[in-house]
């Protein structure tokens, strides 16, 4: 036989072996990069979950407790007629501006707390 035949299969053999740890290295990647998947996603829904608890705290404790206070004291002035009916409206709309505001975070404070969980 001519040594270029007896060389083909040789080199065959080398490229499915090449071929076979190109696969296995890809595989591998994979696996590792849906391992990390999970865990980036838990990290970005536990900082979200943080952000969410600070600012429902702070609405809560700060901002709601003002946007109401400003509320009752310009209907009080209303009531002197000290001030004007459109200032009530204007104060009144950003109090619901606040309570709306309050209620999304609260409600984006539950749901990353449910998929930190795992439930649903």
């Amino acid at each position: 036989m001519p040594p270029a035949t007896r060389r083909a299969p040789s080199t065959n053999n080398t490229c499915h072996v090449q071929a076979a740890r190109a696969t296995m290295e890809r595989a591998e990647g994979e696996t590792k990069r849906a391992e990390l998947v999970p865990r980036e996603r838990s990290a970005a829904v536990l900082q979200m979950y943080r952000s969410l608890r600070i600012a429902v705290e702070s609405n809560r404790n700060q901002i709601l407790p003002r946007a109401q206070k400003a509320y009752e004291l310009i209907v009080q002035k209303y009531g002197l007629m000290l001030a004007s009916y459109p200032q009530v409206l204007s104060v009144q709309r950003a109090l619901f501006r606040v309570q709306t505001d309050y209620i999304t975070a609260l409600e984006g404070l539950w749901m990353s707390w449910i998929t930190l969980r795992g439930c649903c």
